[in-house]
């Protein structure tokens, strides 16, 4: 396994906060390449869900052994970022414009995107994905790297759309910072490997709860039926965004085979529509590519490499590979469209922006984002979601889950 360093001052990290306009602090995190290393690249890396700098320490690792100095945040309402409700275990949000704004923010006064003496890259899983695409247009990144990113949130069909409906009205009756169905309890069920939809790594799923378990501020629940309904709303912005079909950005998506908790359709349609886009389907790897199994990741890092070298990065390249050494948890102190690449193999597929042609849904669904209202989905699960929601849901054939990383 690929083993993270103890801490962030380990990867020779300084921490810092940021305060936002309503007062809220939000904890970020630099990183400057490895020692020895020409710096090649700044990358921004956004996690997803319930996620924090800490749980990205290996990957932050891998980025800065290529050469990448490396800005990575908690997101407000997790991490060590302030938490708006009395309740914080619960992940609030009113507007994902909040998350945006603080991004902003953050990039400003670090001055990390100031100058472009080498590409700025912008990583982001699952909610950091979505962000990502968002802030593209006023990050102006040399490149995008999504990884499961969420651009529609599992269940779809008529159980989502049953959701949305009732996350509208808990909302409209001023109940926004109520836990959503599941939420309660979460934190418990996270702790459990068995079954869990993130990752088939048990050791990496032990080293995150180990970082929970050294401080206990990090720990979460779930959402509340107002980080829902952002969420939403954010959704559904991007799917009618005429600009993201004129993203004039290389963008590679990493799309998770046996993804439980994101829509993959929805990724589809995304990649039939980026003027610069490849898509990459990585067969074995559930929700969490970066915290997956040494094979799934070799399998992503290839695939980040050789998109960076033939895309973004000229000359060296500095293709490390993973790193395999270092402490396994906390310390006790504090390319082109639809372009055929010649890497195919068993462990990863490529499509291309014409290839993901094939992969329009049994419906039918050809919606273009920017050009028709995106339907709401028709398939799996919502963060948060378990216990009697789930039960009730089982006739979909769909399986809830804790947590959405």
């Amino acid at each position: 396994m690929s083993a993270a360093p103890a801490s962030i001052n380990g990867l020779r990290g300084t921490e810092r906060y940021v305060t936002a306009a309503d007062g809220t602090r939000v904890r970020y995190a630099l990183f400057p390449p490895a020692a020895g290393r020409r710096a090649v690249a700044r990358s921004v890396l956004l996690p997803g869900f319930s996620e924090f700098i800490e749980k990205y320490l290996e990957s932050i690792g891998d980025l800065q052994a290529r050469g990448h100095a490396v800005l990575c945040l908690d997101w407000r309402g997790q991490g060590l970022s302030d938490r708006p409700l009395a309740d914080r275990m619960l992940i609030h949000v009113e507007t994902m414009d909040h998350f945006l704004a603080d991004l902003d923010r953050i990039l400003r006064q670090s001055g990390f995107a100031a100058g472009r003496d080498v590409p700025l890259l912008v990583f982001g899983h699952s909610m950091g994905g979505h962000l990502a695409l968002r802030a593209a247009r006023s990050v102006r990144p040399d490149g995008l790297i999504l990884l499961s990113p969420m651009l529609d949130i599992l269940p779809e069909g008529v159980t989502g759309r049953l959701l949305r409906l009732v996350v509208r009205c808990v909302c409209a009756l001023g109940l926004s910072g109520r836990p959503a169905p599941g939420s309660r309890g979460a934190a418990e069920r996270r702790g459990r490997f068995d079954g869990n939809l993130l990752t088939g790594d048990e050791r990496r799923f032990a080293r995150t709860r180990a970082f929970v378990a050294h401080d206990p501020r990090l720990q979460v629940s779930g959402p509340t039926y107002g980080w829902l309904g952002a969420a939403f709303r954010s959704i559904d912005r991007v799917a009618a965004d005429p600009e993201i079909g004129r993203l004039a950005v290389p963008v590679l998506l990493l799309q998770s085979g046996r993804e439980r908790i994101v829509s993959n359709r929805a990724q589809n349609r995304l990649c039939r529509h980026l003027p610069d886009g490849t898509l990459r389907t990585i067969p074995g790897a559930l929700h969490e590519i970066f915290s997956e199994t040494d094979e799934v990741r070799d399998v992503a890092w290839a695939v980040i490499d050789r998109f960076l070298a033939g895309r973004v990065i000229t000359g060296e390249l500095s293709a490390a590979g993973p790193l395999r050494e270092g402490a396994e948890g906390p310390a006790d102190e504090p390319e082109s469209q639809g372009r055929e690449q010649d890497d195919h193999s068993d462990a990863a597929q490529v499509v291309g922006r014409h290839e993901c042609d094939v992969l329009a849904d049994s419906e039918g669904d050809q919606a273009h984002f920017g050009q028709t209202a995106r339907r709401v989905g028709e398939g799996d699960d919502i963060p948060g979601q378990s216990g009697d929601l789930r039960d009730q849901q089982a006739e979909a054939g769909r399986a809830g889950h804790e947590e959405k990383g």
